[in-house]
């Protein structure tokens, strides 16, 4: 296959992607929470995060768990930035979440994974 034709099929190959990926939302409700509120953080700051926060509050905990759990898979694999972005942003929500409600429970969550030791993790991923 030429190059040329190689580059022309990943272009088509990208656009396809692209479309399904804009047109198909997430079948999970706590990953399109996730994806929506990062969406929404990266744009607007707090002030655009806040109101969508309060909306899905049902939401909050589950969302909060899973950016967790995959800052500790990202950590496990050596992605330290990655860890401290996941567990950074769980506790935004996590904050938001309790202001608004008077909910700590999901910032709870997050204090207990800022508080594992090693031992803890280690036992953790032989879990997993």
């Amino acid at each position: 296959m030429s190059q040329r034709r190689r580059l022309r099929l990943s272009v088509v190959i990208s656009l396809w992607i692209l479309l399904l990926c804009a047109t198909a939302a997430p079948a999970d409700p706590v990953i399109a929470f996730i994806v929506i509120a990062d969406s929404l953080a990266n744009a607007g700051g707090d002030g655009e995060l806040r109101p969508f926060v309060v909306e899905k509050e049902a939401l909050v905990g589950a969302a909060v768990w899973q950016l967790l759990d995959i800052a500790f898979q990202v950590g496990e694999g050596g992605d330290k930035a990655g860890e401290s972005e996941n567990v950074a942003f769980a506790e935004r929500i996590a904050v938001i979440h309790e202001a608004q409600t008077g909910s700590a429970v999901p910032l709870e969550l997050v204090e207990v994974y800022r508080g594992w030791t090693d031992a803890d993790r280690s036992i953790r991923a032989k879990a997993r």
